[in-house]
């Protein structure tokens, strides 16, 4: 969450079919979810937690508001690509798949495509 600034949040926030949403706790930012609408899904470009501020199930809320906004438009599914220290969190906790191959990016590490099927 720190690579970024709100600045280039709410640039992003800009774009069509993407939603930046910050979580607040007690007026801090507790944490922030990038969502990019596609045809037939919700794409996560980032969820993150401000390990400054006090609040807690930070990520867990804020996949949970995708979820929701999934199904309120009628998306079949959630994607996103886990790094490595994440992977068993979506698994376990969130219900998330793996779709694709694990990949390396230079500036994230190791990447798990993973999906989450909405039940309609």
């Amino acid at each position: 969450m720190d690579k970024y600034t709100l600045r280039e949040y709410h640039v992003w926030s800009l774009q069509p079919n993407e939603l930046v949403i910050v979580y607040l706790n007690e007026e801090q930012i507790a944490g922030i979810i990038e969502i990019v609408i596609e045809e037939d899904f919700l794409m996560v470009e980032k969820v993150g937690k401000n390990i400054l501020v006090q609040a807690s199930s930070v990520g867990t809320k804020l996949m949970s508001l995708a979820e929701g906004i999934a199904k309120s438009l009628g998306k079949k599914e959630i994607r996103l690509e886990a790094l490595d220290t994440t992977v068993s969190w979506y698994d376990d906790k969130l219900g998330h798949v793996e779709y694709a191959s694990v990949e390396y990016d230079d500036e994230w590490g190791v990447l798990t495509p993973k999906r989450k099927v909405m039940q309609v």
